[in-house]
């Protein structure tokens, strides 16, 4: 047997060995990949939720805000009503006592 024939069935056994593991880590950065991928888009799901919630409670907000104007409104009106008649109540009062 030739010396240099048996290396160069050594490099290509080592050749193909090392082929083989390339092709094999590559498998595994894709399959790593996936994984990634597949976690960031349950946490763009996650995010989702969390924007449907704000604007549901946005939404409330709204509504409470709204109803808080309206409830100002009408006690500011009912203060006013009630300055305004112990305003007339001092006046007769002080009509009586003349």
């Amino acid at each position: 047997m030739n010396p240099t024939r048996k290396e160069i069935a050594l490099d290509e056994a080592g050749r193909f060995r090392i082929t083989t593991k390339l092709a094999d880590t590559r498998g595994q950065d894709d399959a790593g990949f996936a994984r990634v991928d597949a976690q960031f888009a349950q946490v763009a799901i996650g995010f989702a939720r969390v924007d449907a919630q704000f604007d549901r409670v946005d939404a409330k907000l709204s509504d409470l805000s709204a109803e808080l104007h309206k409830t100002l409104r009408v006690h500011t009106l009912a203060l006013i009503t009630t300055m305004v008649a112990m305003n007339t109540m001092m006046v007769s009062i002080v009509a009586l006592l003349r």
